[in-house]
């Protein structure tokens, strides 16, 4: 046996799983502050069903989409698994509902269970045990968490409005779980899943958030959810084509110190300005340059600018890139600084490219602060390098994902028969 779910009752609606080590990844949804307490969701893949019909009836899946149970239903709402799970498991979940109830409260739930012939065969519970009754107050304090979850919209990406209810919702179970913790707390599994329930639908909305908002930046074709426009999107109102847009903007940065190799960096630039220029979106873009970048002045540029792409080409190093002195000469600039920058002053940049060599490392730090960063895993040609940066560029031009521009890219390096097509990489994988 894998899995096991016990609902006491539509009130208390509180889930005991009993692990065997196949539920991976999925436990860091929504981890309440017990480990007895996990919210798997029909929605990751590890119970299907529908928790908000008052019918319960689904099948459990292990993480490869086996199913080897269902839940089904009685009269008093109390689901198992129908096949024969093992005894130590029954002893595991009875003794810590037990627990719950200091060790000698019974829920009226759980005593009409026990009178079941059918139910008293797999689960024993001694129904001479005294009822739990509930305090006045504690019914009430569960009353005011309650009616805030009734206010819910229940949609599957929750609204702006339904965030706000959701943190009302930790702040009161948070002081509903203090204040029982160590009482008989009826209620107290049920604030624990109400807790871990707002946490993971405010997670749901944040990464809606962030994934709306990158498709905005990368298509400037549409409207963009910052600034003035905020209020378009905060409402989620569609959005149209014909508003008026912030362009986007690409910022160009270059080094070629006076005592390093000569690199071909105005062809690539020029080659750069000529795909946007001829792009269906060339409108939408805003191309800025700054040649002959030292380290100081990459803080000052990105201040000014506040880009949305940064482009870097150069030489690169195994642990960092290669800017100016005041002298002309090299300047090395470490992994951990460049990444540092990008970490305190990341603000609209959706995308990082460093068309440098030798800069997969650099890349990997500055994806922890970026969303899209392109790296180079080896030393790159100069004719490679260029032929990516048009293929890229085609791609963006064209309103394209950046993964699908990067594709271009790599692409770009293999129609012009150059070699190094499979040096770029781009993060996250």
């Amino acid at each position: 046996m894998k899995v096991l779910q016990i609902s006491i009752s539509p009130e208390t609606n509180f889930y005991f799983y009993e692990r065997q080590n196949i539920f991976g990844e999925w436990l860091n949804e929504a981890v309440f502050d017990s480990d007895i307490y996990i919210d798997g969701g029909s929605e990751h893949g590890i119970v299907k069903g529908d928790y908000l019909s008052s019918v319960y009836k689904s099948q459990l899946f292990d993480v490869n989409g086996n199913m080897f149970g269902e839940k089904i239903e009685d009269d008093y709402n109390f689901l198992v698994v129908v096949d024969v799970f093992p005894n130590y498991c029954i002893t595991k979940i009875k003794d810590f509902a037990y627990q719950i109830y200091n060790d000698k409260y019974l829920p009226q739930k759980l005593r009409k269970l026990g009178q079941n012939p059918q139910f008293a065969q797999l689960f024993p519970i001694d129904i001479n045990q005294e009822v739990l009754l509930i305090p006045r107050e504690e019914k009430n304090d569960w009353l005011a968490i309650d009616e805030l979850y009734a206010s819910i919209s229940y949609n599957e990406t929750p609204l702006r409005t339904d965030i706000e209810l959701y943190k009302k919702i930790i702040v009161a179970a948070e002081k509903f779980i203090d204040k029982y913790k160590n009482g008989k707390g009826y209620f107290l599994p049920a604030a624990y899943f109400q807790k871990g329930f707002a946490l993971h639908k405010i997670d749901k909305f944040e990464e809606s958030n962030k994934a709306f908002r990158e498709y905005l930046r990368l298509f400037p074709y549409d409207v963009s959810a910052r600034g003035a426009n905020s209020w378009i999107y905060e409402n989620n109102l569609k959005i149209s084509k014909y508003l008026d847009t912030k362009k986007t903007k690409i910022l160009f940065l270059a080094a070629n110190p006076i005592d390093s190799d000569r690199l071909r960096l105005d062809e690539e630039i020029n080659q750069i300005d000529k795909q946007l220029k001829m792009a269906q979106l060339r409108d939408s873009f805003e191309l800025i340059q700054k040649w002959a970048l030292s380290p100081m002045e990459l803080q000052q540029v990105l201040l000014d600018h506040n880009p949305d792409i940064v482009h870097f080409s150069g030489h690169g190093l195994i642990d960092g890139i290669v800017l100016e002195g005041e002298d002309g000469k090299a300047k090395n600039v470490s992994t951990g600084a460049l990444a540092n920058i990008f970490k305190i002053l990341a603000g609209n940049i959706s995308c990082v490219v460093l068309n440098a060599c030798y800069s997969s490392n650099q890349a990997l730090a500055i994806n922890s602060h970026v969303p899209h960063v392109v790296g180079m895993k080896k030393a790159m040609p100069d004719d490679a390098a260029i032929a990516f940066s048009v293929g890229f560029y085609k791609g963006i031009g064209a309103g394209k994902p950046v993964e699908v521009a990067f594709a271009l890219g790599v692409n770009g390096i293999e129609l012009e028969g150059c070699s190094g097509s499979d040096f770029p990489i781009l993060l996250p994988i």
